[in-house]
């Protein structure tokens, strides 16, 4: 389980990826995934109508486990509701039904 009274230190910066990094990051995983969010009406209308300060990449709930094992090493943290910070999630560790919403990067130090 998620440690609810346990918050990451400072995120440090933010670099979110852009659609086709996503793609190549992905290409060829053992799991479904598709961009969601402001980026998949810009893709479904053809054309860009605003700046993006990240990128909103869906999988289903039950393979949670197969992400991890994609990503490797990669720093997990997830942001339980009313928390208001990013906790670690432990590889290992499912993620609790209402927690929706994960962040990842390669290392703890890197954007």
């Amino acid at each position: 389980m998620i440690d609810t009274n346990s918050t990451v230190p400072a995120q440090g910066p933010w670099a979110p990826l852009q659609p086709h990094e996503v793609a190549r990051l992905l290409a060829g995983a053992d799991f479904p995934w598709w961009i969601a969010g402001g980026y998949a009406i810009e893709l479904a209308v053809g054309g860009a109508y605003r700046e993006h300060g990240d990128v909103d990449v869906l999988v289903l709930r039950r393979d949670q486990a197969r992400v991890r094992r994609w990503f490797g090493g990669w720093d997990f943290l997830a942001d339980p509701p009313g928390a208001g910070t990013l906790r670690a999630w432990p590889t290992g560790i499912g993620l609790p039904g209402r927690v929706h919403d994960v962040w990842c990067r390669r290392e703890p130090d890197e954007p």
